[in-house]
């Protein structure tokens, strides 16, 4: 008798990728080649116990990274200009990697710029990776 199963493994994509930084949402993701989330749990040594059991971490404290590819578009509304206009500041994220019928992880990180340039004649991309902090992300049904 066989057991096995058959899988199909699914693909990155169609997507999205939302920041939204004080009700202003921007949205990377018709100029995101790649999008990576890498979660990591601190230490408990960088945690303050309180006494109904909850542990609180400093914003120094993060939680892996929210991160990818971007074209750089060189205008003033480009996704590049909003990471030197935003950088240090908290946005919520969204990123839903295979549509609705996928997850979708909600959390928040910090804004931090980009490198800008490359090669002349060529259309430039550049990594970002925004640091995750307050909690690890949240896992739910794609909307």
């Amino acid at each position: 008798m066989d057991t096995t199963t058959t899988y199909t493994p699914k693909k990155l994509g169609p997507g999205k990728l939302t920041f939204t930084i004080e009700s202003a949402a921007t949205d990377f993701t018709a100029k995101c080649t790649s999008v990576e989330l890498a979660g990591e749990a601190p230490d408990d040594s960088d945690a303050t116990f309180m006494l109904d059991g909850s542990d609180i971490f400093d914003d120094t404290v993060t939680f892996g990274t929210i991160g990818g590819t971007i074209y750089q578009e060189y205008v003033l509304t480009a996704l590049e200009v909003w990471t030197y206009q935003n950088a240090n500041k908290i946005a919520k994220f969204v990123f839903q990697p295979a549509g609705k019928t996928g997850y979708q992880v909600a959390g928040q990180c910090k804004i931090k710029p980009v490198k800008v340039g490359g090669n002349p004649k060529k259309a430039n991309t550049t990594d970002f990776s925004f640091p995750i902090v307050g909690a690890l992300p949240t896992f739910s049904q794609g909307a």
